[in-house]
């Protein structure tokens, strides 16, 4: 599709075309009926089971350029379709395409009518559009969307995701990528932390001071020093067997009772 659009931009109207050749049997092709009028060849690019092209032999550039007394030219190339669509069997339909100028997409400037048959047709035509690029959360969500859009899958989109996010985002000072400080050799595990917890700042659209951090960190590290003191107090033995508790229904506590009720 990309290669026949920039052939329609670049095509000028003017001078010898392919099909003026193909007309002068110059260049072989496979010729499917032909008259005083017109030449219908199949196409060589076929867009369908069934693609082939009327041609007229006068060389009209574009259908606009036509003149009035082109008219029964034109209308005996569209009974000529008509009567070569049936012979190749197109009875459940087919599609007529004229293309007219570079928005047209006309890559040929020798009138000719587009005969395709043999699938259904859709309708309308497919309209191009670029897609912005979306980077962090929003490719997130598109991953998440499209499911198995990617190689992976959703997890696909999400390891793209993260590659993108890890490419864009900038630590809150100093303006330097996650890679950069990656590569970086001087970069201790509270380092890595602290660009860890920006590049997730920095996802979420806000910067997270370094002050902050820092004493975030450093809180944790206190926090550590005190459960490691913990662990290695000495655990306290169990004193032995402990005394056995009398049963309600014993003797004794039955003779317990007894004297509690005599007094």
């Amino acid at each position: 599709m990309a290669d026949e659009i920039a052939k329609a931009q670049a095509a000028q109207p003017g001078g010898d075309t392919i099909f003026g050749k193909i007309i002068r049997k110059e260049i072989p092709s496979k010729i499917l009926y032909e008259d005083k009028q017109c030449v219908v060849f199949h196409d060589v690019a076929p867009q369908a089971p069934v693609h082939f092209l009327v041609v007229p032999r006068k060389p009209i550039s574009q259908l606009s350029k036509a003149e009035d007394e082109d008219a029964p030219l034109l209308g005996h190339m569209m009974i000529v379709a008509k009567n070569c669509a049936e012979e190749m069997g197109l009875s459940k339909g087919y599609r007529l395409v004229v293309n007219d100028g570079p928005q047209g997409g006309q890559s040929v400037y020798h009138v000719h009518i587009h005969v395709m048959g043999g699938r259904q047709m859709d309708w309308p035509p497919v309209v191009q559009q670029e897609e912005p690029m979306l980077t962090g959360p929003s490719l997130l969500q598109r991953g998440s969307r499209r499911g198995g859009a990617t190689p992976g899958g959703a997890c696909g989109s999400r390891k793209e995701a993260l590659r993108s996010i890890k490419k864009s985002s900038c630590t809150a000072e100093g303006g330097r990528t996650a890679q950069e400080e990656e590569r970086s050799p001087r970069r201790s595990r509270g380092a890595r932390s602290s660009a860890a917890v920006t590049r997730l700042g920095a996802d979420k659209r806000r910067a997270v001071p370094r002050r902050g951090i820092a004493c975030c960190l450093k809180c944790c590290s206190q926090l550590g020093a005190a459960v490691l003191k913990l662990s290695q107090r000495p655990v306290p033995r169990c004193p032995g067997r402990l005394p056995a508790v009398p049963s309600l229904h014993s003797p004794q506590m039955f003779e317990a009772r007894q004297r509690s009720s005599a007094t």
